[in-house]
């Protein structure tokens, strides 16, 4: 919780991690549109789980919660419900990203993409 807060906070990355069982956890990164005051942070957070809890998802997955707060889509029992996000936009939508990665494993930090603003093309093996 203290790195989800300081994430909004100071507007930069957010790592969250679920453990799935069966010795896997879920990764799921985001970086908040803008900074918030702590207090704004806090109630974001407790606003984003209520309408989680309004889903039937008292417990959710760090990539439910992190896209409750910036917006996407969850699966529900009920199928696929879009979530509009509750930390305010100044642009386009951000990212949410989550990866599934055997717990104690090394998290290797992912290529850029185009999309990220990183380069598309990669050197050719050797």
């Amino acid at each position: 919780m203290q790195n989800l807060l300081a994430g909004l906070t100071r507007g930069s990355e957010v790592v969250l991690y679920t453990p799935l069982g069966y010795g896997l956890v879920e990764v799921t990164r985001f970086t908040p549109p803008v900074p918030l005051p702590r207090a704004e942070a806090e109630a974001a957070v407790v606003v984003a789980r209520e309408q989680l809890r309004m889903l039937d998802i008292p417990v959710p997955t760090a990539s439910q919660l992190a896209r409750a707060l910036v917006g996407g889509s969850i699966e529900t029992r009920d199928g696929p419900q879009h979530l509009p996000g509750v930390l305010p936009l100044t642009g386009e939508r951000p990212l949410v990203t989550t990866e599934i990665l055997v717990a104690g494993a090394p998290q290797v930090p992912a290529p850029a993409s185009a999309a990220s603003g990183g380069s598309a093309s990669h050197p050719a093996p050797r």
